[in-house]
C-alpha cells in the first residue's frame, strides 16, 4: 500500500489478511485512497481469502470492517471468504494462487 501508487505495482494475492487502517495505528488511509484515486491502480487485480472462522484474524471484528468503505470504490479488489479450517486454510491457500 506504501508504494504501490508511486511504483505502479502490479497486483497481489494474499490469505488471512485485512486492510491495515488508520483507525487500527497503521496510518495507511492516505495511501489507500491515492490507489483509489489513481485509474489505472485501483483497476489492478488484489485478491485476498479470509476465513470467517479465523480464530486470530477475526473477520466480524477486523477484517469485513476493514474494508467497509472501499469495496465499491475498488475494482480490482476480490475477497473472499472461507470458512471450515479456522486461520489454518491450507490447500485454499494454493487454490487461490492457482486461480490468480
Amino acid at each position: 500500500l506504501q508504494l504501490a501508487s508511486k511504483l505502479r505495482l502490479g497486483g497481489f494475492v494474499g490469505s488471512v489478511g485485512f486492510l491495515p487502517r488508520d483507525a487500527m495505528g497503521f496510518g495507511n488511509d492516505e495511501r489507500i485512497e491515492a490507489l483509489l484515486q489513481d485509474e489505472v491502480q485501483r483497476e489492478r487485480p488484489v485478491w485476498l481469502q479470509c476465513a470467517e472462522d479465523d480464530q486470530w484474524v477475526p473477520w466480524k471484528e477486523l477484517t469485513e470492517p476493514s474494508f467497509a468503505d472501499v469495496m465499491d470504490r475498488w475494482p480490482g479488489l476480490q475477497l473472499r471468504t472461507v470458512r471450515g479450517r479456522g486461520h489454518v486454510i491450507d490447500q485454499w491457500e494454493g487454490d487461490l494462487l492457482h486461480e490468480f
